[in-house]
């Protein structure tokens, strides 16, 4: 499946300058050049593997622009929303955009567009697709941006349960059942923290295991109190520090998601987990820097912030080649007899 983009308007003519944008790299595939509204149509309503992006046809095969009026289309440079860049745990982290003039794709963080709205002319706008409005970037009703989740950590695939082997059955006496207190009791300083937990109305099921130590049961409790995702770091093998740590950040699952895989490795210290938190925040893979120094994680996360988000020649350049577009549009001229 793939997306057609109108990215451009000849007003003598009419014709609109279409391209395909593949739906999984998100980048553009195809050039149909300048085509008529009654040409788009037609190639939609065949059905098949294209799906309008930034407009719309209805029942009897007219354009809709319902998703930004063309008209929104700059001589300065327009742009395209062709997909809102996601976490993994659903927090959006910036957009991939389409560029009008050179047909180049290119991620953009949300300061990065509004400093290009504020640049635009007054009345044009730097998206045809996306309403920028009290510093954010929203979509036409009923019509959401496509989603790119970038994945920061590994997913490793779950294994497949084993067939279990049949044996025969040896009768044996019912094994009785140790409860928790009594295979690893509480000490004195640790029911000391439960009952501080209970009395202010604590949830006393985080912190109700007996290998925690009292001061990792206190700031975990603490936590939960104060609205944490407490229950994700409530591991005895962190130290406290990096308790403390998840404690300032773990407010929503949807950073919960996004620091699986720092939260299945206790071994990280505060330094290491800041600099891949940072990963985190930018969007950016941070699974191989698992591992690395603090300074060596800062340098890889760095150059790819720069790979990944830099600034994009793509929306530096205010028109294409205008020799290649005027080529192009006099030969659909000439083929459609215009």
């Amino acid at each position: 499946m793939s997306f057609l983009a109108v990215i451009g308007v000849d007003n003598n003519s009419g014709l609109l300058h279409t391209v395909i944008v593949d739906d999984k790299t998100f980048s553009v595939v195809g050039d149909y050049g300048f085509v008529s509204e009654d040409a788009i149509s037609s190639r939609l309503r065949m059905g098949g593997d294209l799906i309008p992006l930034n407009f719309n046809i209805d029942r009897s095969g007219k354009l809709l622009q319902d998703c930004g009026s063309f008209g929104r289309f700059s001589k300065r440079g327009s742009a395209i929303v062709i997909a809102e860049i996601k976490s993994r745990g659903g927090r959006t982290l910036g957009y991939r955009l389409l560029s009008c003039a050179t047909k180049l794709c290119a991620n953009l963080k949300l300061e990065e567009i509004l400093q290009r709205e504020q640049s635009m002319p007054k009345g044009e706008h730097f998206l045809q697709n996306g309403i920028i409005r009290n510093g954010t970037v929203n979509c036409y009703p009923m019509r959401p941006f496509p989603v790119m989740t970038v994945e920061m950590g590994s997913r490793k695939p779950a294994a497949k349960p084993q067939e279990p082997v049949q044996k025969a059955h040896k009768q044996s006496k019912p094994v009785e059942k140790k409860s928790p207190k009594e295979k690893l009791p509480f000490t004195k300083e640790q029911m000391e923290e439960i009952k501080k937990c209970k009395e202010r109305g604590g949830d006393v099921s985080v912190i109700y295991d007996p290998e925690l130590s009292p001061s990792q049961m206190r700031i975990l409790w603490i936590a939960k109190s104060k609205g944490c995702c407490a229950e994700a770091f409530a591991n005895p093998q962190l130290s406290t520090d990096a308790m403390k740590f998840y404690a300032d950040r773990l407010y929503d699952q949807q950073t919960v998601a996004d620091c699986s895989e720092l939260l299945a490795h206790p071994e990280l210290g505060v330094d290491e987990l800041s600099e891949l938190y940072a990963c985190v925040c930018q969007g950016i893979p941070y699974s191989d820097m698992i591992g690395m120094s603090a300074i060596d994680i800062d340098v890889k996360r760095t150059m790819a912030s720069q790979e990944y988000w830099g600034i994009p020649d793509a929306f530096d350049k205010k028109a294409s080649d205008p020799l290649v577009d005027e080529r192009a549009l006099h030969a659909a001229r000439r083929v459609r007899g215009v």
